[in-house]
């Protein structure tokens, strides 16, 4: 369906989401798709723009997914966990979610290669809620489903999410 398309990341694909979504880069540059309608990004990137420059003029609500232990791997980048929160903290003017998985890393939304990383014994759990909330999110914005909304904006979701992290929204009234 041509007509409602999301835009999804992780890392450098998060980079790529946050471009499409809307992010403001130096020198006033974007590359905003407007056929994209929300978008999920899995550990956030900051911005080398002013934050409220580079996230005050988001154009599509945005799902922003990280783990305290969100740190980028060593010669990747400098980004450290907690500032995979600046775009969610300085993104306006649309809805936007944060959940924040406490213990998860960069390979919690990457996935976990067999014998070249850990298991965390988490990792099903978190699958499984990174599946159900970024649904109900798509299914909210790319289907207007009622139930979706419900459970996303409601007490399910974050009931669920409770058990793993912490979950904040902010929903633009009267668009």
């Amino acid at each position: 369906d041509l007509k409602h398309l999301a835009m999804a990341g992780h890392s450098f694909g998060a980079v790529t989401t946050q471009a499409i979504c809307g992010e403001v880069y130096p020198g006033g540059q974007t590359f905003t798709d407007s056929r994209v309608l929300c978008g999920v990004v899995m550990s956030p990137q900051p911005s080398t723009n002013a934050p409220a420059v580079a996230f005050g003029k988001m154009a599509v609500p945005l799902f922003y997914w990280t783990g305290t232990k969100d740190d980028a791997p060593q010669m990747v980048s400098n980004v450290r966990a907690n500032q995979r929160r600046n775009p969610f903290d300085a993104t306006a003017g649309v809805d936007k979610y944060l959940v924040i998985l406490t213990g998860a890393d960069e390979l919690t939304f990457n996935g976990r290669v067999p014998g070249a990383s850990r298991p965390n014994p988490n990792d099903a759990a978190w699958d499984a809620l990174i599946g159900k909330g970024a649904t109900a999110f798509l299914d909210k914005y790319l289907k207007s489903d009622a139930a979706a909304a419900k459970y996303l904006d409601g007490t399910g979701f974050p009931d669920d999410v409770r058990k793993l992290g912490t979950f904040e929204k902010k929903l633009v009234a009267n668009k």
